[in-house]
């Protein structure tokens, strides 16, 4: 059974540390720090302790501090909970005591500087409860995903008996909703929530290019109509209505068949054409589908960066955590040879 074990103390040198420079940033920022490990107020307590023991943390004999056991289904969400709290701890620069054994992850918070309880220990003990219950969220509505599929594929299964000859049919279009259940395999693989979650927001700048792209349909639509959509000597066939302008239009942005569509429209006579297909798909295919492409292609590589900095982040909290774990063994090791020596030297 795997066990982590590590906590962080104020030691003497912290003591003699003293600012280089006493500018009015460094006082200011000096003030900022003294007042967030400055003691809890009895007003501040009558203020802030209720909502923390109402949580579940409790206070601790002879130490101003609070403490919680959290309850995990298994190792691997107990260890992910400590990661996200360990991130959190690198921002706000102030660390908990705590132990772990298995799924279940005991916290101790207080503020070494000042020998007590600040604002500090009632943030960070706040993003501890919102952390745990955002996984313990995630792994119900994932048992929950499970429950639902199995009773909804052995339903269909069984609902078949009891349908009329009419009402079947309808059974293989919801059969036909039943390969959906593959993209649960998104919520399995992190590279591929990283790209849905990119495509996701690239929606609403996607939405601005087709509308730009629609505006600038209906603007050759309507040139196209009334130039090349006259009934007795025109192409009635591609541009006599601002339906069949549209998909003419549509033809030449996917650039299927243009050339045909170009000729036709050769052999009503009408030579501006040429200038008006090629320019029109010089904006609409390669102008605003590239722009299409670009904007879906800025919005992953965004995405990308921040999936990047989140690994990067908790592998700097992994190996923090394993530096103190080996730093808690050799002070546990050197705590123990010193006891032995003191024993001897005393017999």
């Amino acid at each position: 059974m795997s066990w982590l074990m590590f906590s962080r103390t104020a030691g003497p040198r912290a003591l003699r540390t003293l600012p280089s420079a006493y500018s009015p940033a460094s006082l200011r920022l000096s003030s900022k720090m003294a007042s967030a490990t400055q003691w809890l107020t009895p007003e501040e307590r009558e203020q802030l302790l209720p909502e923390l023991k109402a949580a579940g943390w409790e206070g601790v004999e002879d130490r101003d501090a609070l403490f919680k056991e959290f309850s995990f289904k298994n190792f691997n969400q107990a260890f992910g909970f400590m990661t996200r709290v360990a991130l959190q701890a690198e921002k706000l620069n102030h660390h908990p005591e705590w132990f772990n054994v298995y799924h279940k992850v005991q916290i101790t918070l207080l503020t070494h500087d000042c020998g007590g309880l600040s604002k500090k220990d009632v943030k960070l003990a706040k993003f501890i409860e919102q952390a745990a219950a955002s996984g313990k969220r995630h792994a119900c509505t994932y048992s929950r995903v499970i429950v639902i599929d199995m009773i909804s594929v052995l339903i269909l299964c069984y609902i078949q008996r009891f349908l009329t000859l009419k009402q079947k049919r309808t059974i293989p279009w919801i059969q036909a909703m039943r390969p959906l259940r593959t993209l649960r395999a998104i919520s399995f693989i992190r590279g591929l929530q990283v790209l849905s979650g990119a495509l996701v927001r690239t929606l609403k700048s996607v939405f601005f290019v087709l509308f730009l792209l629609f505006l600038l349909m209906t603007v050759f639509a309507l040139i196209g109509y009334y130039f090349y959509g006259s009934p007795e000597n025109g192409d009635f066939k591609n541009w006599g209505s601002l339906r069949a302008a549209f998909f003419t239009l549509f033809s030449l942005v996917t650039l299927d068949g243009w050339t045909d569509l170009q000729a036709e429209t050769d052999d009503h006579g009408f030579r501006s054409s040429r200038l008006f297909m090629i320019g029109f798909i010089l904006l609409g295919c390669f102008l605003f589908f590239n722009l299409f492409i670009g904007v879906v292609i800025i919005n992953i590589r965004e995405s990308t960066k921040e999936f990047n900095k989140g690994v990067q982040a908790e592998r700097e909290a992994m190996l923090i955590q394993k530096k103190q774990a080996i730093l808690h063994r050799q002070q546990t090791h050197i705590a123990v040879l010193m006891e032995k020596q003191i024993t001897t030297t005393l017999l």
